[in-house]
């Protein structure tokens, strides 16, 4: 891979793994990262909020009441760690499996299967109006449209990220078709086996 790839890589926080058996694109958890420092930081917070509810607060209320808050804050905080750092895409010779907002999926490969990618601008209230470039990859088949990864880059790195993706969806679908290509052969190859 190229230097220039590797460093749109790093700035998406993915890992993008290839060789003749796989393709495995992973997200990988950089505290560098923007909204990573955000997730953190509510974390630490909830975590916070609990302990002077419990061992710094004198009523009932002030314990109930900050035990909630700080509980959903560390809840949700950690799911999305757990969600951020668990992502992964692998397409191996027989199917194409996902780990996408903590729900696993995997489909045998055929015909039918596309990968598509939709970008868009993500603003957020601040005052600097800072954006966030989203990209999402689906996996089309002829009965849905699922999606199967995203990720987050800096506005100011807009025209990286839609790089990036193109080049994440067109190695995916090259590896597809190459499949998909394989398949039709061995099948023909089968069927003049049989009639033969």
């Amino acid at each position: 891979m190229n230097t220039e790839l590797n460093s749109i890589l790093n700035k998406a926080s993915i890992k993008l793994i290839e060789n003749q058996k796989e393709l495995i694109i992973k997200s990988v958890f950089k505290v560098s990262n923007k909204s990573n420092i955000g997730v953190l930081l509510i974390f630490l917070g909830g975590i916070f909020i609990i302990y002077v509810s419990i061992f710094k607060s004198t009523d009932w209320f002030s314990i109930i009441l900050g035990g909630l808050l700080g509980g959903i804050m560390f809840i949700i905080s950690l799911l999305t760690l757990i969600d951020q750092t668990s992502n992964y895409i692998k397409i191996t010779k027989k199917e194409i499996k996902f780990k996408h907002k903590l729900k696993t999926q995997c489909f045998t490969l055929n015909s039918n299967i596309k990968i598509k990618m939709t970008q868009y601008r993500e603003y957020t209230k601040s005052r600097t109006n800072t954006y966030y470039q989203n990209i999402t990859l689906y996996l089309i088949n002829s009965k849905s449209k699922i999606e199967i990864f995203s990720f987050l880059i800096e506005g100011k790195d807009g025209k990286e990220a839609k790089k990036l993706g193109r080049i994440i969806v067109q190695k995916l679908n090259n590896r597809i078709t190459g499949l998909k290509k394989n398949i039709k052969i061995f099948t023909l190859i089968y069927q003049l086996l049989i009639y033969n």
